[in-house]
């Protein structure tokens, strides 16, 4: 039968979603990150988590935030230092 691969990509498969979520998993891990900016939008997805496979959790101060009258809210937050 083959893997995905050779099938070609699944109805509704995104591989690039995958793949630019390990490349932001990995800079995070890295500590290359210094800003993060979430736009949070009034909807419900049942999606897959962006940040869950990473080992530890990061403690992260909120620095601004600017709401839209879409509802939408955009959030800027800073890693702060580790203890």
């Amino acid at each position: 039968m083959g893997d995905r691969t050779e099938r070609g990509p699944l109805p509704g498969d995104r591989p690039w979603l995958r793949q630019w979520r390990e490349a932001r998993q990995t800079l995070v891990r890295l500590g290359l990150v210094d800003e993060y900016r979430f736009f949070v939008y009034p909807a419900y997805s049942p999606g897959a988590t962006w940040y869950g496979e990473l080992e530890t959790q990061q403690t992260l101060e909120l620095i601004g935030s600017t709401a839209f009258e879409s509802g939408a809210v955009a959030l800027y937050y800073k890693p702060t230092a580790s203890t």
